[in-house]
């Protein structure tokens, strides 16, 4: 289920007032001393992601590449010039350049990370995914409907 959180101490059960939903934050971790694409996920019909943050918390070999995307795009939420994968608490995001509105899927799609370049011999990132489900969220529930006439 989407999570989600009451922001108000004094909420009535029976409407949708005072709550809100959160982001799912998917984490990943990806430690490689290959080359190769790998699938980190499916993303369902209606899944938004709206973010993608990745850090490099154990350097790659120089001239290592990492994208981060799916099976149409294979660095539509972070490329690899967006980042130095050589160097250790390196972070990148898809907010900077490449999605920065996030993308929704209509259809199931693979969301991948690919390594190219240099074969590393080293290096862990850690990935984190700020998803909504918005089939979900539908199901649970508006706060409000408005009827614009």
């Amino acid at each position: 289920m989407q999570p989600m959180v009451r922001t108000k101490v004094t909420h009535d059960p029976s409407s949708m007032e005072g709550q809100a939903y959160l982001p799912r934050v998917l984490l990943y971790e990806v430690e490689t001393t290959g080359s190769g694409a790998a699938t980190l996920f499916t993303a369902a019909p209606g899944t938004y992601i709206h973010e993608v943050v990745g850090v490099v918390m154990e350097a790659f070999d120089t001239n290592t590449t990492i994208d981060v995307g799916d099976e149409d795009s294979a660095s539509c939420f972070i490329a690899n010039n967006e980042w130095t994968e050589s160097t250790q608490y390196q972070i990148a995001t898809s907010k900077q350049t490449t999605a920065t509105d996030g993308k929704y899927y209509s259809a199931h799609k693979n969301i991948t990370v690919a390594v190219a370049g240099a074969t590393p011999t080293t290096g862990k990132l850690v990935l984190m995914f700020f998803v909504y489900n918005l089939v979900e969220m539908d199901t649970q529930g508006y706060n409000a409907s408005k009827t614009i006439p």
